[in-house]
């Protein structure tokens, strides 16, 4: 997986398609991009406002904390919880679509296979319906 996201992002960091070079820079092995996380994160939020019958328009903002790195190959889950605040969760309360509309927060995670945290975020948009 990770030589196939390096070559549809062309980023070749050797620490994401080498077990050598990762393992020089001190990780176990290949580790997993980053941005295939937050993009991977970003569909799951989409998923989630979909499943409350309303269209995401467009982000808004999206913001990542990497917590620890993903050794691949590893399945990993998405958690996400819809929140009215970008600092805590909670029950969202978005309006509708337009500019001027209040967005929506979804704070998202990334487990690793441990269930641990790997990539964290807000992933903020405006929505229609």
């Amino acid at each position: 997986m990770g030589q196939r996201y390096a070559a549809v992002a062309k980023d070749h960091n050797p620490i994401h398609t080498s077990n050598l070079a990762a393992r020089a820079f001190g990780f176990p092995g290949v580790i997993m991009h980053g941005m295939y996380f937050i993009v991977r994160a970003a569909a799951e939020c989409q998923t989630v406002v979909a499943r409350r019958n309303k269209t995401l328009t467009y982000p808004v903002e999206v913001t990542a904390k990497f917590v620890r790195p993903v050794v691949l190959p590893q399945k990993v889950g998405f958690k996400v919880i819809p929140t009215t605040d970008p600092g805590e969760g909670g029950v969202v309360g978005g309006a509708g679509g337009g500019k001027g509309a209040a967005p929506y927060f979804l704070r998202y995670e990334v487990l690793n296979k441990s269930s641990k945290i790997a990539v964290e975020g807000v992933f903020s948009c405006r929505v229609q319906g």
